[in-house]
């Protein structure tokens, strides 16, 4: 599987979040304090691009797959800040 490196738009209503760009593909997901939250990684798919979601525990220093979602606004859901 490839990555796209085009910047995800965020979604038209409101958020709590920021994205700021990781590396080429990965963004990085951060609250109104600019703490990390997570990151979202955007897959290429044979139907189109895919958001996966990482929360980042601060308690391991790691990040843990919550899946991947086929919009940028359900994959940011299940990063609350």
């Amino acid at each position: 599987m490839t990555t796209h490196t085009l910047t995800p738009r965020m979604p038209a209503r409101k958020t709590a979040v920021e994205l700021r760009t990781a590396a080429p593909g990965l963004y990085r997901v951060l609250d109104e304090r600019n703490r990390i939250v997570g990151h979202i990684q955007l897959v290429a798919h044979e139907l189109g691009t895919r958001y996966r979601a990482r929360r980042y525990s601060s308690e391991r220093h790691s990040f843990a797959d919550l899946g991947d979602f086929w919009s940028l606004e359900d994959a940011l859901a299940c990063l609350p800040p």
